[in-house]
C-alpha cells in the first residue's frame, strides 16, 4: 500500500511540473516558420488579436520556451513573441504586412507560417479570438456598441440572392468534390464559433435550394466576408442603384439603350460599364492611386506606420501638467460608469507628451480597457523610461520610412544595426518637432546612436535642435557635447566637461563617470583613487541594472588605469562568484592589461589563460604577442590555442612561437598554404634553423630582405653573393683573402689576375707591401669580428 501511495505521489509531482514546448524557428524562401513540438496532441485555437495573432492551447500546464526563436530568423516578418495566461497563450506581433497560417504537421506538432501579403479570403485564422470579429475593428466596450437598424419597408434593401448564380440542388456530391482540399499533411483547426448569417439578407421566402445546409453555409460565409470588406472600406454600396418603390424580388433593370445607327456596335461589356453598379470594390492601393499618392512602404516592402500614431506635439499643450491630467482623468469614465476607450487613450497620450512612460503603459491594464494601437503607445512608454523599447513590435524595421515613425523606430532599438536603412531627414525633422522637454529627454540617447554609427553630422543636427532653444540644456546635453568634442578630436574640453558633470549629484553623474573612464582608456590617462571609490559606490547602488553593469565595468578599468591590476583581478573574481555573475568589463580589463600592463603585471596574471575565459579574440592575440616577445613562447601558444579555427595572422604568430621553442616542424605545418612576405620570411628562418643556409639566402632575397640574405650567404660560403649583397666587413674580407673558389680555379680570368699579379721591384718594396697588407688585413678581420654577433653561452 505504501508503494502504491508513493507511485501516485510521484506521478502527481511529474504532472505538476507541466510541459515546456521549445519553440523552434526557421527562415525559408518567402516565409518564416515556427514549429511547436508537444508531448501529446492538444486542442488549439489560432486567430487575430489587436496587434497580431494568438495561439491558445486547451491543455493547462504548458509553457513556451522562446529563448532560441530569433537565433535563426530575423525580425523582418515576426517582430516579437510573448506568452500570456500563465504561458498557455502564445502571442505573435508582426512587423510587416503579413498573415499567419497554422497546420498540424503531426497531431503533436503545430507549425505556424508567417507569409507576406494579405491572407486568403477564406482563411479561418483572420477571425478575432475575442468574439468572431476581425482584429481591425475598434475594440470598444460591449456596452458602447449599438444594434444595427433593422430594414423596413421604406429602406432600400439589397437582396444578395437576386443575382446569385444558380447552384445545383439536391445531391451536393459534385460541389463537395470540386472544393479545393488542403494538403494531406495540413490539418486546420475548425472555427471556434459558428458563422452567423448577415442581417442584410432579406427575410423573405427562401428559394428552393436555400434549404440545403451547404448552400446556406456558403451564402452566410459570402455575406460575412462582404460585410467584413465593407467595414474596412474596401467595398461600398451604391444606394442610387436601388428603387425603393419596386420590391426587391420583382425589380428588373431596363434594357440597355440601342446604339446609334451611324456608330459602331457597342460591346456588351462597355454597355454594362455604363450601368450604375450596385456594388463597387476598391483596394487600398487603388484608393492611394486615386488620391494621387503611393502608400509609404519600408525598405523591405512592408507598410509604414502613419504619422497620426506619433503626433506627440499635439497630445498636450502649454498649460500645467496637473491641470491637463485632471482634465483628461475627468473624461476617463463614460456612460454607465464604464471606462471610455477614447478617454483612456487620450490620457495615455498626455502621459507620453509629458514623458511619463510607466504611467502610460500601466493605464489600460489598470482600467481593463483595450486601447487601439496600445502596442505602439506602450513601446513609446518604454522609450521614455528605458531609452529603448523592450518589445518594439511594429516599430521594428521602420527606420527607413519617410514619416515620423522613422524617429521612433531608431529610438526603439538600443543601437542602429550595421547596414540598416535610416531616413536621416525624417528622423531629424520629427525630432525637431517634438516639445523641448522631450528633445532634452530623448536627444542625448538619439544622438549617441548616430555617434556610435559613425554619423557625426546627424549627431550634431540633433544636438543643435536641443541647444538652439533658450535656457540651460542640462548635464545630459553637456555630456552629449563632450561626446561630439571627442569625436572631433577635442579631448581636453571634452574631459573638462565630463569631470564637471561627474562630481555633481545629477542623474547624469553615473554616465559621466563611465565616460570619464572610457576617455582615459582611449587617451592613455589615469584615474585618481577618489574617483575610483565614487565609481565603486555607485556600482553597488545601481547593481542589477544596466547602469550598474556599466559602472562595474568602469570600476574594473579604473583600477587597471591606476596600475592596480591585482585589485582589478580580485574584483573580477568576486563578481564571477555572485549568483547572477556577469562578465561585465572582463574583456576590457584583459585588453587593458595586454596593452598597458607592466611586464611584471603581465607575467603575474597573464600566464594562466584559464583565468581569462571572458577575453575576446583580439585580446588573446595581443597577450600572446607580448608573451612571445618576452621569451615565453609556450605561454603565448596557450593563449592562441582556444582560437579555433585560427586566422592567417594567428597561424603566423603561432608559427613564430613554435620557431621560438625550436620546433621547426610545428612551424612548417602552420605555414602550409600561407602566402605573403611574412610567411616567406618565416620559411626562410625555418630553413636557416635547419642548416639549409643557401635556401634561406634565396628565400630572404626573394622577399627583399637583403641583409638577412647576405648573412645566410656568408654562412653558406656563397662568396659571389656576399660580394654583391653582403655586409661591408664581409665584402672587405672576401676581397683581401680572395674567394676560395676563385683560388681553386686559377684558369678563370679573375683568379688568374689574382695569382699572376705583377711582382714589385726590389725586396724592400716587397717587404713594405707585405707589412701594409698585413695591417690592412688585421683591420678588416677586427671589423669583421666586431660585427659578428656571438650567441650567449647555454646555461647548464
Amino acid at each position: 500500500m505504501k508503494g502504491l501511495l508513493a507511485a501516485v505521489l510521484v506521478c502527481l509531482a511529474l504532472a505538476a511540473q507541466g510541459e515546456t514546448v521549445i519553440v523552434r524557428s526557421g527562415e525559408h524562401d518567402g516565409f518564416s516558420r515556427l514549429v511547436l513540438p508537444m508531448e501529446a496532441a492538444a486542442p488549439w485555437q489560432f486567430g487575430r488579436t489587436l496587434d497580431g495573432y494568438e495561439l491558445r492551447l486547451g491543455r493547462p500546464g504548458v509553457k513556451f520556451d522562446l529563448s532560441k526563436v530569433f537565433d535563426r530568423i530575423p525580425r523582418l516578418r515576426l517582430a516579437d513573441l510573448g506568452t500570456e495566461a500563465g504561458g498557455t497563450r502564445l502571442t505573435l506581433q508582426l512587423s510587416c504586412a503579413c498573415h499567419a497560417e497554422v497546420f498540424e504537421f503531426r497531431p503533436s506538432i503545430l507549425v505556424i507560417d508567417i507569409r507576406p501579403g494579405p491572407p486568403p479570403s477564406n482563411s479561418p485564422f483572420e477571425r478575432s479570438l475575442e468574439g468572431g470579429e476581425t482584429a481591425s475593428t475598434t475594440a470598444d466596450p460591449p456596452a458602447a456598441r449599438r444594434p444595427r437598424a433593422r430594414p423596413t419597408q421604406d429602406m432600400p434593401v439589397y437582396d444578395w440572392r437576386a443575382n446569385a448564380p444558380a447552384l445545383p440542388s439536391g445531391d451536393m456530391g459534385g460541389a463537395e468534390a470540386a472544393r479545393p482540399t488542403a494538403p494531406t499533411d495540413v490539418i486546420q483547426s475548425p472555427p471556434t464559433e459558428p458563422i452567423a448569417p448577415s442581417r442584410a439578407v432579406a427575410a423573405d421566402t427562401p428559394p428552393p435550394d436555400a434549404t440545403d445546409p451547404h448552400l446556406s453555409a456558403a451564402r452566410a460565409e459570402l455575406v460575412q466576408q462582404l460585410g467584413r470588406a465593407a467595414s474596412q472600406g474596401l467595398l461600398s454600396a451604391n444606394p442610387q442603384a436601388f428603387a425603393p418603390d419596386i420590391p426587391v424580388e420583382t425589380q428588373t433593370l431596363p434594357p440597355p439603350p440601342a446604339p446609334p445607327d451611324d456608330g459602331p456596335p457597342v460591346p456588351a461589356s462597355s454597355r454594362a460599364a455604363t450601368t450604375p453598379a450596385r456594388l463597387s470594390a476598391q483596394t487600398a492601393l487603388d484608393r492611394e492611386v486615386q488620391n494621387g499618392r503611393a502608400a509609404p512602404i519600408t525598405p523591405t516592402g512592408g507598410p509604414c506606420l502613419p504619422d497620426s500614431l506619433f503626433d506627440l506635439p499635439h497630445w498636450g499643450d502649454n498649460r500645467t501638467a496637473a491641470r491637463q491630467i485632471e482634465e483628461r482623468r475627468a473624461a476617463l469614465v463614460g456612460e454607465f460608469d464604464r471606462p471610455s476607450v477614447t478617454g483612456v487613450g487620450a490620457l495615455m497620450r498626455l502621459y507620453l507628451y509629458l514623458g511619463f512612460g510607466a504611467e502610460a503603459r500601466s493605464l489600460p491594464a489598470g482600467l481593463q480597457v483595450v486601447v487601439p494601437d496600445a502596442d505602439v503607445l506602450a513601446a513609446l512608454g518604454d522609450i521614455m523610461d528605458e531609452g529603448y523599447a523592450r518589445r518594439p513590435g511594429r516599430l521594428a524595421g521602420q527606420a527607413g520610412c519617410s514619416g515620423a515613425v522613422s524617429l521612433w523606430s531608431v529610438l526603439a532599438a538600443p543601437e542602429i544595426a550595421a547596414g540598416e536603412a535610416v531616413d536621416v531627414g525624417a528622423v531629424t525633422r520629427s525630432f525637431s518637432a517634438l516639445p523641448l522637454p522631450l528633445r532634452r529627454l530623448l536627444g542625448p540617447g538619439l544622438s549617441g546612436r548616430f555617434l556610435d554609427h559613425g554619423d557625426l553630422d546627424t549627431a550634431r543636427a540633433i544636438r543643435d535642435a536641443i541647444t538652439r532653444a533658450p535656457g540651460a540644456a542640462g548635464p545630459a546635453v553637456d555630456l552629449l557635447n563632450a561626446r561630439i568634442d571627442l569625436a572631433d578630436g577635442r579631448a581636453a574640453p571634452a574631459e573638462a566637461a565630463i569631470r564637471r558633470v561627474a562630481v555633481t549629484d545629477d542623474p547624469a553623474s553615473p554616465d559621466a563617470l563611465v565616460m570619464l573612464v572610457d576617455t582615459e582608456v582611449a587617451t592613455g590617462g589615469s584615474v585618481d583613487r577618489a574617483t575610483i571609490d565614487s565609481i565603486a559606490a555607485l556600482a553597488h547602488q545601481f547593481r542589477g541594472t544596466a547602469t550598474g553593469r556599466r559602472l562595474t565595468r568602469a570600476h574594473l578599468l579604473a583600477l587597471g588605469l591606476a596600475g592596480d591590476f591585482d585589485g582589478a583581478i580580485r574584483e573580477l573574481a568576486t563578481l564571477r562568484a555572485l549568483p547572477d555573475a556577469v562578465a561585465t568589463g572582463a574583456d576590457a580589463l584583459w585588453a587593458l592589461l595586454a596593452d598597458r600592463g607592466s611586464d611584471e603585471a603581465l607575467l603575474r596574471h597573464g600566464l594562466n589563460v584559464r583565468d581569462a575565459t571572458d577575453a575576446a579574440r583580439k585580446t588573446h592575440v595581443t597577450l600572446a604577442k607580448r608573451l612571445i616577445g618576452l621569451g615565453f613562447p609556450d605561454e603565448g601558444l596557450a593563449w592562441l590555442a582556444p582560437l579555433v579555427p585560427p586566422t592567417d595572422a594567428e597561424r603566423l604568430l603561432a608559427a613564430r612561437a613554435w620557431l621560438a621553442t625550436g620546433d621547426t616542424n610545428g612551424a612548417v605545418a602552420l605555414l602550409d598554404g600561407l602566402v605573403g612576405a611574412e610567411a616567406a620570411e618565416l620559411r626562410a628562418e625555418v630553413a636557416a634553423r635547419d642548416g639549409d643556409h643557401s635556401a634561406a639566402s634565396a628565400a630572404y632575397l626573394a622577399v627583399g630582405a637583403t641583409k638577412e640574405a647576405g648573412e645566410e650567404a656568408w654562412q653558406a660560403g656563397d662568396w659571389q653573393t656576399v660580394r654583391t649583397i653582403g655586409a661591408a666587413e664581409q665584402q672587405a674580407a672576401v676581397a683581401i683573402v680572395g674567394a676560395p673558389d676563385a683560388l681553386a680555379h686559377p684558369s678563370e680570368p679573375a683568379a688568374a689576375a689574382t695569382v699572376a699579379a705583377a711582382p714589385l721591384a726590389g725586396p724592400l718594396a716587397q717587404d713594405r707591401a707585405l707589412v701594409d697588407g698585413s695591417v690592412k688585413a688585421r683591420g678588416v678581420l677586427q671589423a669583421l669580428l666586431a660585427s659578428t654577433e656571438v650567441p650567449p653561452a647555454a646555461t647548464p
